[in-house]
């Protein structure tokens, strides 16, 4: 039975008026359950389905809810479903973030995450199911010999699983927007999941995810529609079952203004 979740969630009031359809996916990872909340349960089953039907993700909540948690979840659901037959490689800003990564594993239950280092041996890589690797470790490696590792790695398995991780830093022409893409097409069948917080504030953004909202033209429209078409991509996403944006309650915040005078210490620290 899943923990309840720790803190109450909400969707915008747009969002929350629509539907995704069923949700039939049902998780086969022994004790996986038990590890996670139940809202964290719902998302992982929606993002399954929608992986397992259309290849692709968008985990959308906000800070706190838990997103590390959930792709951790994906990660060993499809090692449960998959066994050796699966590569799940996992991108996200910097190294210092696979510490973070590593902790989420483990607590739903696997016991390591293998950071990717470019140059080492390939029979070392070979036994690695699940990897993790920066946007920064691919993009500063002038040979990209790093992109053409993690391509080879990637396809020595039928399946295979990348979690895009803060992928609100791939949404402007950049050396490690250009290489992740080229990543996801060279791993043909590849099932992504892209997580962010943030996804965009112009339409423009949205680039990197064009294939998700009907292509490079309906991008071009979206431009046209301005900021305001933003809110319809959240609509479509969600009604196709795409993805998920909650953000933590705040109703139970309060704030008040209060007037503070300076001490002369205080003025002197901020001269």
């Amino acid at each position: 039975m899943s923990l309840a979740h720790p803190t109450k969630l909400k969707e915008s009031a747009t969002l929350r008026a629509l539907h995704s359809g069923p949700n039939v996916f049902k998780l086969c990872a022994e004790g996986l359950v038990e590890r996670i909340s139940e809202n964290q349960k719902s998302t992982l089953e929606r993002m399954c389905q929608s992986l397992s039907q259309k290849g692709v993700f968008l985990l959308g909540d906000g800070t706190g809810v838990g997103k590390g948690r959930v792709i951790a979840g994906a990660i060993r659901e499809y090692l449960a479903m998959h066994g050796d037959e699966v590569r799940c490689l996992w991108c996200s800003a910097n190294r210092n973030l696979h510490n973070d990564a590593a902790r989420d594993m483990r607590d739903v239950g696997v016991s390591e995450i293998q950071l990717f280092v470019s140059g080492s041996k390939a029979a070392d890589k070979a036994a690695v199911t699940t990897a993790f690797v920066s946007y920064g470790t691919i993009a500063f490696d002038e040979e990209e010999e790093c992109l053409s590792e993690l391509v080879s790695w990637m396809r020595q398995k039928p399946v295979r699983l990348l979690v895009l991780d803060e992928a609100h830093l791939l949404r402007r022409r950049s050396t490690s927007a250009a290489r992740v893409q080229t990543l996801v097409n060279l791993c043909a069948r590849c099932h992504v999941v892209y997580s962010t917080a943030t996804l965009a504030s112009d339409p423009s953004h949205l680039r990197f995810v064009s294939h998700m909202i009907g292509g490079q033209h309906a991008l071009e429209s979206l431009q046209r529609g301005g900021n305001g078409a933003l809110e319809l991509v959240g609509m479509e996403l969600k009604m196709n079952g795409l993805s998920v944006s909650r953000h933590l309650d705040q109703d139970v915040c309060r704030f008040s203004v209060v007037d503070h005078e300076f001490s002369r210490e205080e003025l002197a620290l901020y001269r």
